[in-house]
């Protein structure tokens, strides 16, 4: 698989007209780089967060895949792990 933009990447409303629908849509930008668009649909803001979240989805699965289960410290860092997790998630149902 090849690199993925580095995130953090983020939701940015947009009122470009320029879109075939000429509707209001959600741009998710990287920087100054714009990762995708999001322009139809009554789910358009939740699936802009959820595609906005995915570099630290990817990140904190990397984690969960490398986390040494044999390990004494694991309760320590089961525990921070599932920190991370529910901060995402409040993230993209948009809580945070």
């Amino acid at each position: 698989m090849s690199p993925h933009t580095p995130g953090p990447w983020q939701v940015k409303p947009t009122t470009a007209r320029w879109h075939p629908s000429n509707s209001t849509g959600d741009l998710i930008v990287a920087g100054p780089q714009i990762i995708g668009e999001i322009w139809l649909g009554g789910n358009r803001e939740a699936n802009a967060r959820l595609i906005a979240a995915a570099p630290e989805m990817y990140e904190l699965l990397n984690l969960l895949r490398d986390a040494d289960f044999k390990d004494v410290g694991l309760r320590s860092n089961l525990f921070d792990l599932a920190n991370q997790a529910r901060a995402l998630l409040a993230k993209v149902r948009g809580e945070a």
